[in-house]
């Protein structure tokens, strides 16, 4: 009797393990880029944090790549390729990097205040960058999500 009580037991508790392993989301990266090109550490800190987005969502994980603050003026169609002196060759620019993350099903989403603050609108924006809304953001983190910010 009492074996069999176990047995139920681990059973359950097995059962509610698998469900609630195959309830969660899958895990993602966001990268958080408030930095703008408007000097040197700006510019390294926007190709590192794009080079790291499209190095994860190469590996198959989500990725969302956030800009805010200054960072805004990144994803513009208007805006100015941005690369890095002390990168060495191969390594895409600010541009070549948004594009290749888009190809590789990662979003891209911009502060909408912070573009409004700019003087922009969501018509300034790349192909494929969308404007942030919280509920996009909160369903895009329904697994373990690793945040990188520059």
């Amino acid at each position: 009797m009492i074996s069999m009580r176990k047995t139920l037991i681990i059973g359950v508790l097995s059962l509610l393990f698998a469900i609630s392993c195959s309830a969660r989301g899958t895990d993602g990266v966001i990268v958080h880029i408030s930095s703008g090109p408007e000097t040197d550490v700006g510019s390294h800190r926007i190709i590192m944090g794009l080079n790291l987005a499209y190095n994860a969502a190469n590996t198959g994980r989500k990725v969302l790549v956030f800009f805010d603050v200054h960072g805004v003026s990144v994803p513009l169609k208007t805006a100015v390729d941005v690369t890095h002196a002390s990168h060495a060759e191969g390594i895409p620019s600010a541009q070549e990097a948004l594009r290749m993350i888009l190809d590789k099903g990662g979003r891209i989403m911009v502060c909408p205040a912070c573009l409004q603050q700019a003087g922009y609108s969501a018509d300034d924006l790349i192909d494929g960058a969308e404007m942030g809304k919280i509920d996009t953001l909160f369903q895009f983190t329904d697994g373990r999500i690793i945040t990188l910010d520059f």
